[in-house]
């Protein structure tokens, strides 16, 4: 799915990250964890810490059919639609150099 936002081209990207600071490797074959992203501006800086604009969940899978089925449900239950229409309405509100000033201000307390 690709849409143009304001002039830049913008693709929904959906993923999942493994890390494997989180397992303990001398376990048994139990759980393991993934964290899944799916939104139209993804940042993954490290396994860990994903950053989107859409949706971003930790998973928790025995095997391949159970981490699949989840994974189909996220896909499923994101609703691109409706996340393209909000950034769409994003561009059309602007602030003032003041209103930016007291926004991070704020931010910072």
């Amino acid at each position: 799915m690709v849409e143009d936002i304001g002039g830049i081209p913008i693709t929904l990207t959906l993923g999942g990250v493994r890390s494997y600071n989180l397992e303990n490797l001398y376990q048994i074959k139990g759980m393991e964890n993934f964290k899944v992203f799916i939104g139209f501006q993804n940042l993954v800086c490290c396994n860990p810490c994903v950053s989107s604009d859409g949706y971003v969940e930790e998973m928790r899978a025995s095997n391949l059919v159970e981490l699949y089925n989840k994974f189909y449900f996220l896909i499923d239950s994101f609703r691109a639609e409706k996340q393209l229409q909000l950034m769409k309405q994003l561009i059309q509100n602007s602030l003032i150099e003041h209103q930016f000033a007291q926004f991070i201000g704020k931010c910072k307390l």
